[in-house]
């Protein structure tokens, strides 16, 4: 419980407890908030990437000579590396791990979002003031909606 019980405090009323699962309850959807923004910016990341990693691979098409009619490609005439071709390479494999990485932390986040929504619901069952959470809850949203959090 949020409310500390010292020596000479009454015990806790249902009042109290109600209070202490509304200011539990209202942490929890913070929780959730951040863990959303943090997951819409990987997203934004990620989009990003994904752009980026597109370009590379397009810069490295245009380095190799296609063979006809196959779906072959070598490297030149010559079969000497262009000198962009090792940079581009090492840049796109740069690239591609991170964005596996975002990607399993976006994954991560998503599962803790899911999770933490269950739980959530499960407490909103023990609460019996619902003007005041939908009060709250509608001031959250609110804030969140302004970006204040």
């Amino acid at each position: 419980m949020l409310i500390n019980q010292q020596k000479g405090v009454q015990p806790m009323t249902q009042e109290t407890k109600q209070a202490d699962l509304l200011q539990e309850y209202i942490q929890e959807i913070l929780s959730i908030a951040e863990f959303a923004k943090e997951t819409n910016a990987n997203y934004s990341h990620l989009e990003e990437l994904d752009k980026l990693i597109t370009a590379n691979e397009a810069t490295l098409n245009k380095q190799f000579i296609k063979v006809p009619f196959t779906k072959f490609r070598v490297l030149d005439d010559t079969g000497i590396l262009k000198p962009k071709v090792p940079g581009l390479l090492e840049e796109n494999k740069q690239l591609v791990d991170e964005y596996n990485q975002l990607l399993e932390k976006t994954k991560t986040n998503y599962d803790i979002i899911k999770r933490k929504e269950r739980t959530l619901g499960q407490k909103m069952q023990t609460l019996t003031d619902y003007p005041e959470i939908i009060r709250v809850g509608s001031a959250i949203v609110e804030s969140i909606d302004n970006n204040q959090i």
